[in-house]
């Protein structure tokens, strides 16, 4: 094996396992989720009373046939719902307190709602 071959090799394994630990850190069931951005915000419209430090509810629900939770603000609207890939991480959502940490509606609509737990 040549020089540069053996170095792209060893370039290709160190990032792999680097991308994986950061992944299992980030997103693995031994660090539950803290703070994320709220998914599916443009499917549902909000009143202008919403802002940050208001407290939100996360209601367990179905979305065809899996298990999904809804966030919803104080008047009862729905929010949102958390990401796909946070369902796992969160154990049990009607035993922690949720506030809406920050607001920003002239960004994408992924990023407009930010959620922490309290």
């Amino acid at each position: 094996m040549k020089r540069r071959g053996f170095l792209k090799l060893l370039v290709l394994g160190l990032g792999s396992v680097a991308i994986l630990s950061i992944r299992r850190w980030n997103g693995g069931e031994d660090l539950p989720a803290a703070s994320f951005f709220v998914a599916g915000v443009r499917f549902n419209t909000l009143s202008e009373d919403i802002a940050a430090g208001d407290r939100v509810e996360i209601k367990r629900e179905s979305w065809r046939g899996e298990r999904s939770y809804g966030i919803y603000a104080k008047n009862g609207e729905r929010i949102g719902y958390v990401p796909r890939t946070l369902i796992s991480s969160i154990d049990s959502p009607d035993n922690h307190n949720w506030l809406l940490e920050s607001v920003d509606r002239h960004t994408v609509p992924w990023r407009q709602y930010k959620i922490t737990r309290c």
